[in-house]
């Protein structure tokens, strides 16, 4: 039991929340595939949804492991901790480049943006596997707690140290991306008319998605760790309610992503005349066969 959610209520957060990472798994798996298949849509912009993508799916993959008893083995929740974080903070690391490319490109109007995509692309793993050891480290002898979303152990101080080592530092990011976007939002609602107008347009109406993602996603969770740490949990009424949907909400950033980012014209494009060409070469195929079955006949 975790406070008042008994542990038949924590599985059916776990399969609530199994259901939404599938969607997500989904989604980023749609993308990555689209990246690797098409060669003609590896250019800057969808490179970069295809990485953020990985770390969605990587994500969503660790929401699936099933640890919602008590009786789970440290290991695997170590495990789930540990891929939890990682693929939480390259991910939102990852953002901060787009963002810093947005920037540099729609502001400064620097366009050499690919050399430095692979010195980043080391920086977020590096700073992503660190932030994540910090509590893996300083926890480990005392592993006994574990490290599982759901359960948490008895300790009372593991919910104030996962807050200051997850939720702190995920906003700190968080509102340094949302400070770029909304200077790269202003710039582009900012510029004068054109035959560009209407192209800085729509790019303006596409970055105003990401921080409505972020904060529809997060907010939810982070009030649930805000209520942790401040104990309130006996005196909320609708503990497993609150539970269930932040983390839904939370599981689902892997979906919204690929659909505000990786369901672009061009991709809609490519999907329709690659569904064509299969149409076309099955009737052909058909139309073939039946003129050998025709000629062999006759």
């Amino acid at each position: 039991m975790v406070y008042g959610i008994s542990d038949g209520k924590l599985e059916d957060i776990y399969v609530s929340n199994a259901i939404a990472s599938i969607l997500s798994i989904l989604g980023c798996a749609f993308i990555i595939s689209m990246y690797l298949i098409f060669k003609d849509l590896r250019k800057l912009a969808f490179k970069l949804i295809a990485v953020l993508s990985v770390f969605d799916l990587i994500n969503a993959i660790s929401f699936m492991i099933p640890t919602y008893n008590q009786g789970i083995s440290d290991e695997i929740c170590i495990i789930q901790g540990i891929l939890m974080n990682f693929s939480t903070f390259g991910a939102i690391l990852w953002t901060s480049f787009i963002a810093i490319t947005l920037y540099a490109i729609v502001v400064k109007s620097y366009l050499n943006i690919e050399w430095l995509m692979k010195r980043y692309i080391i920086f977020d793993i590096f700073v992503a596997m660190a932030i994540t050891a910090i509590p893996n480290i300083l926890e480990s002898r005392n592993s006994s707690n574990g490290f599982c979303w759901l359960y948490q152990g008895a300790h009372p101080g593991r919910y104030t140290f996962r807050f200051l080592t997850f939720l702190v530092p995920l906003w700190v990011v968080l509102t340094i991306n949302l400070s770029l976007y909304v200077v790269v939002f202003r710039h582009l609602r900012g510029g004068i008319g054109g035959e560009d107008a209407k192209i800085r347009k729509q790019l303006s109406k596409k970055i105003g998605i990401y921080p409505l993602i972020i904060f529809f996603c997060y907010l939810p969770y982070t009030i649930k760790g805000i209520i942790e740490v401040q104990g309130l949990w006996d005196e909320f009424i609708y503990e497993y309610y609150f539970t269930l949907i932040a983390g839904v909400i939370r599981c689902l950033i892997g979906l919204l992503n690929a659909f505000a980012y990786g369901f672009t014209k061009n991709v809609r494009k490519k999907l329709k005349h690659f569904c064509s060409k299969n149409k076309y070469d099955q009737n052909k195929s058909t139309l073939m066969t039946d003129m050998d079955k025709k000629n062999n006949y006759n």
